[in-house]
C-alpha cells in the first residue's frame, strides 16, 4: 500500500473511531446546530427539492442526521451514509435508511439518487477523488450535488 493510501486509511479509522464514540452525544458536542442552521438548511433543500423530479435523497457524512431530518417531508426517501454505524444507529429515526459504508465504494446502483448532499463533509476526506466519482456515479442524469458548511470562520460566526 502506498503512504497515501496508508494515510487515508488512517484518516478513516480515525473519523470512525471518533464518531463511533461520541455518536450518542454528537449535537450536544458539536453545539451548531441550532434552529437558525436548521431553517436556513431546510430553505435550501426546499430550493433543491423543486429541481429534482423524483426525490430520492443520498446524505453522504449523514451523521446525527441534520440533513435528512431537514429534508423530512421534502423528498420521497432519504437515505443516511455514514463510516460509523454506530451514530447511523443512535439516530435512526432521522433516516428512512441507514446504510454504513465509504465515500470510495458507495453501495448503490448507478443513477440511484436525484440529489446526493455532504453538509460538514470535505474536511473529514483525505482526498475526493473517490467521492467525486461515486457521486457522479450514483447520481442520475442531471442529479444534482450539495455540498455545504465545510468549516470556515465567517460561517461559525453567523450560526454560532
Amino acid at each position: 500500500m502506498n503512504q497515501n493510501k496508508a494515510t487515508e486509511q488512517c484518516v478513516k479509522a480515525a473519523n470512525r473511531q471518533f464518531y463511533d464514540v461520541v455518536a450518542d452525544r454528537y449535537e450536544e458536542i458539536d453545539g451548531r446546530r441550532s434552529p437558525k442552521l436548521q431553517a436556513w438548511l431546510r430553505n435550501n433543500l426546499a430550493g433543491i427539492r423543486q429541481r429534482a423530479p423524483d426525490g430520492r435523497l443520498l446524505d453522504i457524512g449523514t451523521g446525527s442526521g441534520l440533513v435528512t431530518r431537514c429534508a423530512e417531508g421534502l423528498f420521497a426517501s432519504r437515505v443516511g451514509m455514514d463510516l460509523s454505524a454506530k451514530i447511523l444507529a443512535a439516530n435512526r429515526k432521522a433516516l428512512d435508511l441507514a446504510v454504513s459504508a465509504d465515500v470510495d465504494r458507495l453501495p448503490f446502483a448507478d443513477n440511484s439518487f436525484d440529489v446526493v448532499t455532504c453538509f460538514a463533509v470535505l474536511h473529514h476526506l483525505y482526498d475526493f477523488e473517490g467521492l467525486v466519482s461515486e457521486v457522479a456515479r450514483v447520481l442520475r442524469p442531471g442529479g444534482i450535488f450539495y455540498s455545504d458548511h465545510d468549516m470556515d470562520a465567517a460561517f461559525n460566526r453567523r450560526f454560532r
